[in-house]
């Protein structure tokens, strides 16, 4: 007969009352406090508060600092102070089963109705591990929340958040989640969510401390209930005021208002870095109110309405101090980064806008717009799509050295310009264009610029009656009156014109036929745009470097040369010179002015063949240009076209002269190989 042996597990403490079995375990040497040996309901359903509060008592009493949560859940109708150095342990790592309903440690949150009334408070070295947190009377229905306290906050005196951690939590349904107010050197890590209000808050935070992976997405609501309106329009996954030192990554919110929200209040600004972080459809992912230092790198995603004119980063009007942005990706937005604020510096490097081809979206905007007169600073990597005054790089600066609008007739007051349809009204330093009905032009001649050189248009902007904005557009025009046009700026009209934004846009004056288009329309409601303090000043030759001209050449392909890595290259603007070029390598004339210029070619370091090119950039000129060759063996001196080159073969000392007539832009590049 075969015995079958079976190992039971046995506890010899199951048939002792509570009391008893704590001080068996106590005896034992157990390592932590067992809530089972004071709570008797795990389903839920009766109060629990005071029993768990009695638990964290004893811990204290007895030293030993860890109480243990097994599954289940528990009522909480009154607040838990959560004692000094004492460590609540439920499922670490495992909190988001809630969101599945799995196995799990859940806190079902019944406390007072009252934004003033929290469930658990933390003292310092205190800690949290493991947990959710599920409020059974908030409602998917209810277009407002009812407003709860914190779900954890942190004693509310000097010092009482130090050292406290706070580890997998999920706070399913909060109004209010996690407070970290009056202290540092503390650990925040892995905090899901959906939250209405805000899911962590940070002030008062005095020395450097750590917050990572948070996760808050609209799981609970979902589909299309009320509360997922509510959360979409106020929920902030992250709030920060003053603190120094605060560390952040891996920070991500979907279907939420701001990622992360940077404000005051009313102990001062963050000093803080904020590194890997992604929103998807939220309102505004960033928004900065208030700054001391905050430094953002590697941020990516998408915001919930891209035809709102909303930007991935706002700012408010007097931010106070200095922002970074290192790296952001992002699409499906109709602006990058927008700067309302009157004060402060905003530096930029690596912004990359991108459509999503797979959606069939390619929304037009601007990687970054000032609208007032903080000091906006963008890497030379991220030319093109900016409005507003910001400065490109160290190297680049747009220099306003003399006004010259008067030398254009009505050039401030366009509604005088012929062509008015009558849609285009007088009002003070400037006109009203009625974007209501179709397409309207008006054209500006530009006749006075007898000189060619870098010229910088400003205006300011503002929408009216937003609400009413379908399809209508708006935009300046540089056009050479036979190709190239040059939009200014180079998008239809959206709401970020609402508040007055200030253009100051760097151009190329490349001949005398240019012109200035206003052009107007295309709206279906009653809507307009005015165009104010317009003016346009000339920038000093001597201050145009190879940066300033890069720039342009990004912003305006046709009007220099393809650039090219490793080239000699210098500039000519409007002066009569003679230069030499000593072709040991690729060498790039640019020239743009009126007078004649004479170049000559070296030969004596020529090697086997040189080709040169001579490209025209006078696009509205069919004549070519003329060159007289002074010396040197080329057939065929005149009648170089755009594109045209011509080979030869150097003759030892030779030089090759060129002498080009006044009004031409052109380049000549010269290759030795």
């Amino acid at each position: 007969m075969n015995s079958v042996s079976k190992t039971v597990k046995f506890d010899s403490t199951q048939f002792l009352s509570n009391d008893q079995r704590k001080i068996v375990k106590r005896n034992l040497g157990f390592p932590f406090i067992d809530i089972n040996d004071y709570v008797t309901d795990k389903t839920g359903q009766i109060d629990s508060s005071n029993l768990i509060q009695t638990a964290l008592d004893d811990a204290v009493q007895t030293g030993i600092k860890h109480v243990v949560f097994p599954s289940g859940c528990y009522l909480i109708k009154n607040t838990i102070n959560v004692p000094a150095g004492v460590i609540l342990v439920g499922q670490p790592k495992l909190p988001f089963k809630a969101a599945f309903n799995l196995d799990f440690v859940c806190f079902l949150i019944d406390t007072e109705q009252s934004i003033n009334k929290d469930a658990f408070i933390l003292s310092v070295g205190s800690g949290m591990k493991g947990f959710a947190f599920y409020w059974p009377k908030q409602l998917k229905t209810a277009a407002n929340p009812i407003q709860y306290g914190w779900a954890i906050n942190t004693k509310a005196e000097p010092s009482q958040a130090d050292n406290i951690t706070v580890e997998d939590i999920m706070f399913t349904n909060c109004y209010r989640g996690l407070n970290v107010d009056f202290g540092g050197q503390w650990n925040v890590k892995n905090i899901f969510g959906q939250t209405f209000d805000i899911g962590v808050r940070c002030d008062r935070v005095y020395d450097v401390a750590r917050l990572e992976n948070v996760h808050f997405w609209d799981f609970w609501t979902g589909g299309n209930e009320p509360a997922k309106a509510f959360v979409q329009k106020n929920g902030k996954a992250i709030a920060i005021g003053k603190v120094d030192g605060l560390q952040m990554k891996n920070i991500f919110a979907w279907g939420h208002k701001n990622v992360i929200h940077f404000t005051d209040f009313g102990n001062g600004p963050a000093w803080c870095q904020a590194t890997n972080v992604m929103s998807d459809i939220c309102e505004v992912p960033i928004q900065i109110d208030k700054a001391n230092i905050i430094q953002i790198s590697n941020f990516n995603g998408t915001i919930i309405n891209p035809g709102s004119g909303n930007a991935m980063i706002e700012t408010g009007t007097k931010i106070d101090g200095e922002v970074s942005v290192m790296g952001m990706n992002y699409y499906y937005s109709m602006h990058g980064i927008n700067v309302k604020s009157e004060n402060g510096v905003i530096k930029l490097s690596n912004i990359t806008k991108r459509s999503r081809a797979v959606d069939n979206t390619d929304i037009r905007g601007y990687k970054v717009i000032n609208q007032s007169t903080a000091k906006v600073f963008i890497d030379e990597s991220d030319y093109n799509d900016v409005s507003g005054i910001v400065q490109i790089g160290s190297n680049v600066i747009w220099s306003a050295d003399e006004n010259v609008s008067d030398l254009f007739i009505n050039f401030s007051t366009p509604h005088l310009l012929e062509g008015n349809d009558g849609r285009v009204t007088a009002i003070a330093n400037g006109s009203r264009f009625n974007l209501q009905g179709g397409i309207g032009v008006l054209t500006q001649p530009l006749p006075s610029i007898n000189k060619a050189g870098i010229y910088l248009f400003e205006c300011e902007l503002k929408l009216n009656n937003a609400s009413n904005l379908d399809s209508g557009q708006f935009y300046l025009r540089l056009s050479d009156g036979a190709i190239n046009d040059i939009i200014l700026p180079s998008l239809a009209v959206d709401q970020f014109h609402i508040n007055k934004t200030r253009l100051l846009v760097p151009v190329i004056f490349r001949n005398q036929n240019l012109q200035l288009q206003f052009v107007y329309g295309t709206n279906t409601g009653d809507c307009s745009i005015d165009v104010t303090n317009l003016k346009v000043y000339q920038m000093n030759d001597v201050k145009v470097n190879q940066s300033t001209l890069d720039w342009l050449h990004l912003k305006q392909p046709n009007s220099l040369h393809d650039p090219a890595p490793n080239y000699n290259t210098r500039n000519i603007i409007n002066t009569s010179v003679s230069t030499v070029i000593e072709p040991d390598k690729t060498s790039v004339v640019n020239v743009i002015g009126l007078d004649p210029v004479t170049i000559t070619i070296n030969t004596a370091k020529a090697r086997k063949n040189l080709i040169v090119w001579i490209r025209h950039y006078d696009y509205n000129q069919t004549s070519p240009i003329t060159v007289a060759v002074t010396s040197g063996q080329i057939q065929d001196a005149n009648g170089f076209f755009v594109g045209d080159s011509m080979n030869f073969t150097a003759t030892g000392t030779n030089a090759l002269g060129f002498v080009f007539d006044g009004n031409n832009t052109f380049c000549i590049t010269v290759h030795n190989s």
